[in-house]
């Protein structure tokens, strides 16, 4: 039989079984071979998997090959058919035959080895999915030192399937669209023969499945709208939220001792009290701050103006403190001014847009919701800078205006952003990804159903959980308060000192004229 099918065209996804008939005497009985015979290219000797015999006595099925064993059911059936040959012999001139061997129509469990076949696959760099650290001098990459998810996938398949991996890095940079009738990015190079197969999480849309095939789509994925983050709260009210520079604390410490010694002049020249000394005047100002009282009879107008404004200082550095972690505590910082797709359009606050030359241009452009086109035509189509034309260009535009970017949850996880960046609540445009293959491509099949193995086992829900990264939650609006935000209360504070020294002076001359 081999020399009859080293020439024929026997692609991976045929649907022919070979035959082999042995034709014997009336002593040994006819029997038929059965044969699964494939290329994994055009070029190479065909693969030969034995199926089994079919006899007019028994169905001997192969059991010395891995790919091919007898069920459960084909067990029972021919346990049961050898019971009744057995049980219920044939009228003498009547031959006894066995059942028709039982095999799966669709071959894929058996045709699992390419044979070495090099299949060329074009890939970009793709957090979580797809990353490598350079290309070689031919412009390939270095199999062994792909990672990500995507890549991972592609080990296993490589393992199961045995072909031999050659990939490349993407010319254009991009996934793939179709601009003035012709296709780039990732689709051109299946497209243009260039590429067997695209390792990378690609979208599913109507435009691509038109002229590439996705063989299983393993991830269910989406897009959101990322906003730049903007502090819901001013500089002025933030202030009371904030702890303190070290001016301030110098500021603080500068302001004590000038109320200590304000304190030590007064009493000298109050006529209504007795001499303290600065560590005295130190230490009220320390057991003050305590809550612990002070221990001195404060008597005259003056030295209670200056105990007025000790106690108002403790109270503002107190305030300034409790506001701080009572805010921190229950405040949430992140006041968004819509969540939804409906709400950004109604609010009327913001641009909107994404990258141009994308799947999710076209998805958005032509999708059957009438929101989605009022959207498209109002907003999108308002200003031609909203239809990114590269990734730095949309930064620049989500850093710098009141604007919302539809793009990739991996988008905000890669990019070193400029400026702090929200990713708003739920998914839109949910979509399937996978990794596509050439259109009408004889691996289609083979792939489809060890990809499909793959996702049924398990396997992508780990290398989700492995490769998956929760967004890093905006850090809170808080630093500390500066000496201009600080200076005014301390400001008035040192009017209050002013005032208590003007009032000494009043006193003293009160207790002049009435002592004489």
């Amino acid at each position: 039989m081999t020399s009859a099918v080293n020439d024929l065209h026997l692609p991976l996804d045929h649907k022919v079984v070979f035959a082999t008939v042995h034709e014997n005497d009336e002593a040994q009985p006819t029997t038929v071979d059965l044969w699964d015979v494939y290329k994994a290219a055009a070029h190479f000797v065909p693969k030969r998997i034995f199926l089994g015999s079919w006899s007019s006595k028994e169905w001997r099925p192969s059991h010395d090959i891995s790919h091919q064993e007898l069920s459960w059911e084909e067990s029972r059936s021919h346990s049961e058919q050898e019971r009744r040959d057995t049980t219920h012999p044939s009228p003498p001139g009547r031959e006894q035959y066995s059942h028709l061997p039982f095999f799966s129509r669709e071959p894929w469990q058996r045709r699992n080895d390419l044979m070495g076949f090099v299949l060329r696959c074009s890939t970009l760099q793709d957090y979580r999915y797809t990353m490598y650290d350079g290309v070689n001098q031919d412009g390939t990459l270095s199999f062994d030192s792909m990672r990500g998810m995507s890549a991972e996938l592609f080990h296993i398949l490589k393992q199961t399937m045995n072909f031999t991996p050659r990939c490349f890095e993407n010319a254009d940079q991009l996934w793939g669209s179709l601009r003035d009738g012709k296709w780039n990015g990732l689709v051109a190079d299946l497209v243009e023969d260039r590429a067997d197969i695209v390792v990378s999480d690609l979208d599913l849309n109507y435009a691509r499945s038109q002229v590439i095939d996705y063989p299983y789509g393993w991830q269910t994925g989406g897009y959101h709208m990322l906003m730049r983050h903007v502090p819901a709260v001013g500089n002025v009210s933030n202030s009371y939220t904030k702890e303190f520079t070290w001016h301030v604390w110098l500021l603080i410490v500068m302001f004590g001792m000038m109320l200590g010694l304000s304190l030590v002049f007064t009493f000298r020249q109050s006529p209504y009290h007795e001499e303290m000394c600065l560590s005295e005047a130190i230490w009220l100002i320390v057991a003050a701050f305590c809550n612990a009282g002070i221990g001195v009879s404060i008597i005259s107008v003056s030295s209670r103006i200056l105990l007025l404004v000790l106690y108002l200082t403790i109270m503002m550095l107190y305030a300034y403190y409790n506001s701080f972690l009572i805010s921190f505590l229950t405040v949430d910082t992140n006041i968004l001014p819509f969540t939804t797709l409906e709400g950004m359009y109604e609010a009327g606050t913001h641009s909107f847009g994404c990258i141009g030359r994308t799947s999710i241009e076209d998805i958005i452009k032509f999708s059957p919701v009438p929101l989605h086109n009022r959207i498209w035509n109002e907003i999108v189509m308002a200003d031609p800078e909203n239809l990114s034309p590269s990734i730095s260009h949309a930064i620049t535009r989500l850093c710098s205006k009141n604007h919302v970017l539809m793009a990739t949850e991996n988008m905000l996880l890669t990019i070193d952003w400029p400026c702090k960046v929200l990713l708003l609540p739920g998914t839109h445009f949910v979509i399937q990804r996978s990794m596509p293959l050439q259109k009408d491509s004889s691996l289609l099949a083979a792939f489809r159903f060890q990809m499909t193995k793959i996702v049924e086992v398990g396997i992508v829900d780990r290398l989700e959980k492995k490769w998956k990264r929760k967004p890093d939650p905006p850090e809170t609006e808080s630093s500390a308060i500066s000496l201009l935000q600080a200076s005014p209360a301390f400001f008035l504070l040192l009017i209050g000192i002013f005032s208590s020294l003007i009032v000494l002076m009043i006193e003293i001359v009160w207790a002049k004229q009435q002592n004489r």
